[in-house]
């Protein structure tokens, strides 16, 4: 079967190409770049378009489709801020990333031809609930009532905050607090926005402001974002398009508060006690970030967003690394899985930090933005083993997902949608955050092992239906 380019633009495929381009020009013209540059930059980016769009139509494992898009959209809308390097340059990386994805592609065709044809992603349709809206609504102010006191407890006892040593709690339930604020309550948050019919300004903004209270007390911007990005999604697949935008707007406002707002979090810990000085607190940190807020840096909130993810100023530092040439890449994959790795490898891990960002670094949280590509392109400058060994643990992971999801799916039947989001979290996960792969890898077997095996006795699907999800 040959790639029918006709077929490719008709109207259905081409709503994100429209945004993906119209984003695409608007950072250009924020960052200034020169007309013919941008042009060029175009250009590189079109092609490898249509290149992971054909590779997207050729397969049906939804890891590997997500993958594609994700990639895609990452690349194309940090593209425009690109300044480390020459076009030619540009070239020889994305010659390079495009071999790393042809080799996921054949991997992943091992397992593809069991999987299920024309399986929907990103496709969450209008719920038209008339059951009890306004109690929904209630349940939301309720869970975010109780939130705000976690958090504001959990700030004052510097437990879950990013950067920051945190205290030690029983029973690991320093780490449970802080992976359960940071991604569970953005998932749950959203499911109670899925359930409640009228999703106006109003919602929107009560969620807004929770992303801020979380971001602040959290010292996260991914927490804060979260909250908002699964109503950008809704508003955007269900082209409400005045209340995509004025999401968009206020998650940009949270991005530009949180990032602020964390350098006086990161201060006020070196110079004050905050479990002691009352003065110094999270509602302190809040009005000083409130009334030195830089409004004008919200233009860029494209750009910043998806270049912390798998922006393409630190995947060329992975491509063009000069310490990673020397670096062992079996050692890489070791840290990555969570093994113990040696003093040795820890002083290159400190080079490539000071390669990349040109900070010392001093402990705590690193300034290296470890994805899947960036480790899967500095083990490349060792060998050619190390791409087919990180693109061997990619494998792995995603045979897991995709077999393992489908089979929940035709056990309890479950809608593919929300099985698919489910599969999405997990691979966002994956690709922006690999290390520990073995507690992931094993974590996902667990859980695909339960609900697949699990006795009647344990009467999941009753639950899925009593709390109507995937149904």
């Amino acid at each position: 079967m040959t790639f029918d380019i006709k077929k490719f633009f008709e109207k259905k495929n081409m709503q994100l190409f429209y945004v993906l381009n119209i984003l695409f020009i608007y950072l250009c013209f924020v960052f200034e770049r020169k007309i013919l540059d941008a042009f060029y930059l175009w250009i590189i980016s079109f092609v490898f378009y249509l290149f992971t769009t054909y590779l997207y139509k050729k397969t049906r494992s939804i890891s590997y489709k997500f993958t594609l898009i994700f990639l895609t959209v990452c690349i194309m809308l940090t593209l425009p801020g690109y300044t480390n390097g020459t076009i030619l340059e540009l070239l020889y990386f994305f010659l390079n990333i495009s071999l790393i994805l042809l080799i996921l592609f054949t991997l992943v065709k091992i397992y593809d031809y069991k999987l299920e044809e024309n399986l929907s992603i990103f496709k969450i349709k209008k719920i038209n609930n008339n059951e009890k809206p306004n109690l929904y609504f209630l349940y939301l102010i309720f869970i975010i009532i109780i939130l705000l006191i976690v958090n504001y407890w959990m700030f004052q006892n510097k437990i879950g905050i990013t950067g920051i040593p945190s205290t030690k709690l029983f029973f690991k339930l320093t780490g449970i607090l802080s992976i359960f604020f940071k991604y569970v309550i953005p998932i749950v948050l959203f499911y109670f926005f899925l359930k409640i019919k009228n999703k106006s300004f109003f919602l929107i903004t009560i969620l807004f402001a929770y992303g801020i209270y979380l971001g602040t007390s959290t010292a996260s911007r991914s927490a804060s974002v979260l909250i908002t990005a699964g109503p950008v999604f809704y508003y955007y697949n269900n082209k409400k398009w005045f209340l995509f935008i004025y999401t968009v707007i206020l998650s940009a406002i949270m991005f530009e508060f949180i990032t602020l707002s964390r350098e006086y979090t990161y201060a006020t810990s070196y110079l004050y006690d905050l479990i002691k000085n009352e003065n110094i607190n999270l509602f302190y940190i809040m009005i000083n970030t409130f009334n030195n807020l830089d409004i004008s840096n919200i233009f860029k909130y494209p750009y910043y967003v998806f270049d912390r993810l798998l922006g393409i100023e630190s995947l060329l530092f992975g491509y063009k690394s000069s310490v990673a040439i020397d670096l062992n890449y079996f050692e890489t994959w070791k840290m990555t899985i969570g093994l113990s790795y040696t003093d040795y490898y820890t002083n290159f891990l400190n080079l490539l930090n000071f390669e990349q960002t040109g900070r010392v670094h001093k402990g705590g949280t690193t300034n290296l933005n470890m994805n899947f590509f960036y480790l899967t392109l500095i083990s490349s400058k060792n060998s050619f083993f190390g791409t087919f060994l990180f693109c061997l643990t990619y494998l792995i992971f995603t045979s897991i997902l995709d077999l393992g999801t489908l089979n929940i799916k035709r056990k309890y039947n479950l809608k593919k949608n929300y099985v698919n989001f489910f599969l999405i979290i997990l691979m966002i996960i994956f690709l922006i955050n690999p290390q520990y792969f073995a507690n992931k890898f094993l974590f996902i077997f667990i859980l695909v092992l339960f609900f697949y095996i699990s006795p009647e006795v344990i009467q999941i699907k009753k639950l899925f239906k009593f709390f109507k999800i995937g149904y």
